[in-house]
């Protein structure tokens, strides 16, 4: 069955033929109004040829959910990017998780679980 994105006319873009550069992708997904509908469209955009993971997009995803307190989807992100090999996290993607979840969720373990994961990504935290 084919997803619709009801109500979501930005989304249908991610359908179309058409080849999308990575802001392209962003502004996107940047302009959904309901979150419920970022995870269904990210995993329709992650089988098209021209998907290219950026931190930015796992970022503005997080944020999405975040504000939204959908912090299973959240989850379901994080492996996602556990185990995406071609893209790099820098320090402040992590900040902005751990604080999202200190703050946000009240899940403080889960914040310190996120700082002590980072170096399995090749990101070592500074002194912050």
């Amino acid at each position: 069955p084919s997803q619709r994105y009801s109500g979501d006319d930005k989304l249908a873009r991610l359908k179309h033929k058409d080849w999308l550069a990575p802001n392209e992708v962003l502004k996107i997904f940047e302009n959904v109004k309901d979150p419920s509908f970022l995870l269904p469209a990210y995993q329709h955009y992650s089988k098209r040829k021209d998907y290219q993971p950026t931190e930015s997009l796992y970022a503005l995803l997080i944020n999405k959910f975040g504000q939204a307190k959908m912090f299973d989807e959240i989850e379901e992100v994080m492996r996602t990017v556990n185990l995406e090999k071609r893209c790099r996290f820098s320090e402040e993607f992590f900040y902005n998780l751990m604080k999202i979840y200190g703050n946000l969720a009240g899940r403080i373990n889960r914040a310190i679980e996120i700082l002590f994961g980072m170096p399995d990504f090749g990101c070592w935290p500074s002194a912050k």
